[in-house]
């Protein structure tokens, strides 16, 4: 179990960017690096993007105050990004890139961890490293605020106050989509975010679109008793959400979405604020299903390719993983079930490890030398990922 726990460290580095240092990051001038600023005062200028453990790996951008960057999140301690207990990794980018700081862009590490009672000191990136802020306690919640430079600058880390969230337990969006039904997959149980800085609580259901593009619901409980309804958009081609519209309660006509794409799936994204404002979106969902994963041109028949990665199902980091053999060069794994995808880029990892050799040495032969990542294309096809190691390239190839 130690070698396999090992080998998903291992595997968890590689994913959120394990990068070599660029000798041109040594050459760059240190200046304020800040919202709203330009080359001609000295200063460099654009967003900041937080990722790892307080984000739960995604890319959040982070809020602007007084010219500093901010985010803010309840520690759970899950040890994400190997941080011990109390501890909280992430990296801060220019962009929501791992790689930017490699082409004209920044990237920061810590210099000197920050606690809640002193302030760390941030540096260019480096090799494997990250901002680290400690003395957490799990269940509480903090602002990160990072005072930055092209070059480095300052983390702060505070314990702030919960906001008073208004959940919209014990609703549903029930419809001409779903019969008009209290279903459980259409119950607004878990939000898909909350926002610490506003309050905001966002749900998104999944639903298809009638045949005839016009959707007809209200958010409701089980009963009908409670209802947000009142809403009209008309989705718009040009656009994959609409704007947010307010519902009213208990009164009016059910919410009705015009112009929508027979047949294909959305999401009804429902933000209850901390005002009692319950508003509507619509957001249309693009994807592709993925069937399995291949390797193709492979020259060593050394052992048989493990594909990694979360999304891969039955994914555990180690000797579990779907797998398959080498045959004349090609490798197979088809799963049992495909995989809808509908993140903007797709990451795959692979390695070549013989069967029955030592657990230790499972990632050492790294099939296209680490990750390899490939933009979403999102044309609704079924299809394969495959790695071509002739050309050293990963690829969405649909079904005939």
């Amino acid at each position: 179990m130690k070698k396999l726990f090992l080998g998903a460290i291992t595997a968890m580095a590689f994913i959120f960017g394990v990068v070599s240092c660029s000798d041109a990051l040594h050459d760059v001038v240190e200046n304020p690096y800040v919202p709203g600023g330009s080359d001609e005062d000295g200063t460099a200028s654009g967003s900041a993007w937080i990722a790892g453990e307080p984000t739960g790996g995604a890319f959040k951008e982070m809020t602007i105050e007084n010219g500093q960057f901010t985010y803010s999140f309840t520690y759970d301690a899950n040890a994400a990004w190997g941080g011990a207990e109390g501890e909280s990794h992430f990296t801060i980018c220019s962009a929501d890139d791992y790689d930017i700081y490699k082409d004209g862009g920044y990237r920061w590490q810590s210099k000197v961890e920050a606690t809640p009672d002193k302030t760390g000191e941030l540096a260019a990136y480096e090799y494997d490293n990250h901002c680290i802020v400690s003395g957490l306690t799990k269940g509480r919640t903090y602002k990160i605020v990072a005072s930055l430079t092209t070059t480095g600058g300052s983390l702060s880390v505070s314990e702030i106050a919960v906001p008073d969230y208004k959940y919209l337990y014990g609703y549903f969006a029930r419809g001409n989509f779903n019969d008009w039904g209290a279903d459980a997959g259409y119950l607004m149980a878990e939000p898909f975010d909350k926002s610490v800085e506003t309050g905001d609580v966002v749900y998104k259901i999944e639903f298809t679109a009638p045949e005839d593009g016009e959707a007809e619901f209200g958010i409701a409980n089980g009963d009908w008793s409670a209802k947000y309804v009142g809403a009209i958009i008309a989705f718009p081609s040009e656009k994959d959400i609409s704007d947010a519209v307010n519902m009213t309660y208990n009164e009016g006509e059910n919410n009705t979405v015009t112009g929508l794409a027979g047949g294909k799936p959305y999401y009804a994204v429902v933000t209850s604020k901390l005002d009692g404002t319950v508003t509507l979106a619509i957001e249309a969902i693009k994807y592709i299903d993925v069937v399995g994963c291949k390797v193709i041109n492979y020259e060593d028949d050394e052992g048989p390719i493990y594909f990694l990665e979360a999304w891969i199902p039955g994914n555990d980091w180690g000797v579990k993983n779907p797998h398959a053999n080498v045959v004349d060069g090609t490798a197979t794994v088809t799963f049992e079930k495909p995989v809808r995808i509908t993140a903007d880029s797709i990451v795959l990892q692979m390695v070549s490890f013989k069967d029955g050799a030592d657990e230790s040495g499972f990632w050492s032969i790294k099939v296209g030398g680490g990750s390899q990542t490939i933009e979403n294309p999102k044309n609704f096809k079924r299809g394969y990922l495959v790695f071509d190691c002739s050309e050293s390239e990963l690829a969405f190839i649909p079904e005939e």
